[in-house]
């Protein structure tokens, strides 16, 4: 009789068509970059995810567990609408794309296909004309907007050491293409001289004109924001150079220190003290967030960058929104429950304004000791003293 059952089963396996079985399963995508120069964010996302499971289990959708499928779009735009084209049709959602040229120019596919996307650029272009009810939600914050708050904190630690002589160094990405104009603005707020602002392409791999414009003017310090590549490149040539200046990053500084040691030539003591802004530096007291921490501190023997926590919050929305009725369904329903979205972190919510910004703007202020990122500051600020612009 045992034989007769288990024949019976795998014939009635065996029947099944791909639709069916499919039918078992939802896919959610991740678009970002897993291979080349920017391959930590993919890494990060998906070691992030793979934290969320450990810690909650699968991602259901309704009855159909959720597969996960990592997308490489290789943080460049052409590879990534070709992945977008090839993959879109079969996804309810998409965590992704990672990198803000990207998501630029998937976002308005997405939005004709009705496909939400939990991106996590920085660009704060991206949503500053944001669409009310979109498909786009952000699980980074607005950089424009942090890089203000930041650019005050480092200015007034600087000006107490007296350093008054301020430079910038950027790339031209729409992540950071107006860091230059930002930062000058903040410097003439403190009293301060702005006394250069170099510019240069992404991938970008000889710093020595922007460097020595930068000793030039006479720069005591200087505010670097760019990619974790470019930004190691820079460093290792900085301290090549011998220049007297002192740095501040961004978001992609503790990848260096942690992840990525290479891009700086081994140069680590060119990153101890450095201060820099992110979306996320360990250390704050929501509960699920400490629980996030020593989860993956316990599995990976690091602590977590923001890429890590960006795929894990990506999971907690997720898996929040799914539970709305008709969420399942994806689409408008599914764009819906995530705009309605309220995650409860312990501590802290993560709702949505209409543009899909996160409704309350947080700055991490963290500091390289010791080799590791540290936290030195979160700042919570009223989103309306960062209006949206006006169409």
């Amino acid at each position: 009789m045992r034989s007769i059952a288990l024949i019976s089963a795998f014939a009635a396996m065996a029947a099944m068509t791909p639709a069916a079985m499919a039918a078992e399963t939802a896919t959610v995508g991740v678009f970002a970059p897993f291979s080349g120069d920017y391959a930590t964010y993919g890494e990060g996302y998906d070691r992030g995810i793979t934290i969320w499971k450990e810690m909650y289990g699968d991602l259901k959708a309704g009855d159909k567990t959720v597969e996960i499928k990592n997308i490489d779009d290789a943080c460049d735009v052409n590879t990534g609408l070709a992945a977008y084209r090839r993959e879109s049709g079969n996804l309810l959602a998409a965590i992704g794309p990672g990198c803000s040229g990207v998501v630029r120019a998937l976002s308005p596919l997405a939005a004709t296909d009705k496909l939400p996307l939990l991106f996590l650029g920085h660009g704060a272009g991206l949503t500053m004309m944001g669409v009310k009810d979109g498909y786009a939600f952000r699980m980074t914050q607005p950089d424009d907007f942090i890089q203000k708050i930041f650019a005050k904190f480092i200015l007034e630690k600087w000006k107490s050491e007296g350093k008054t002589k301020i430079a910038t160094i950027h790339d031209t990405s729409d992540a950071y293409a107006n860091s230059g104009e930002l930062i000058k603005q903040a410097v003439t707020d403190a009293g301060m001289e702005f006394v250069a602002d170099e510019k240069f392409d992404l991938g970008n791999k000889d710093f020595t004109a922007q460097l020595l414009s930068v000793k030039k003017s006479g720069a005591q310090a200087a505010i670097i924001a760019t990619y974790e590549a470019d930004e190691g490149r820079l460093l290792q040539q900085l301290a090549d150079l011998s220049l007297d200046l002192t740095v501040a990053g961004s978001g992609d500084t503790p990848y260096l220190a942690l992840v990525d040691k290479d891009m700086v030539g081994g140069n680590q003591k060119s990153l101890e003290n450095v201060y820099y802004y992110s979306d996320f530096v360990p250390g704050e007291k929501a509960t699920e967030v400490a629980k996030f921490n020593d989860a993956f501190q316990k599995k990976y023997g690091i602590v977590p960058l923001d890429v890590d926590y960006e795929g894990w919050l990506a999971m907690s929305i997720l898996n929040t929104a799914l539970k709305a009725p008709g969420a399942t369904e994806g689409g408008e329903k599914l764009r819906a429950a995530l705009q309605s979205a309220k995650v409860d972190l312990g501590g802290r919510d993560v709702t949505f304004l209409e543009n899909g910004d996160q409704s309350t703007l947080l700055t991490y202020i963290g500091q390289i000791k010791n080799g590791s990122p540290t936290l030195v500051d979160l700042v919570q600020s009223p989103r309306k003293d960062f209006p949206l612009a006006k169409k």
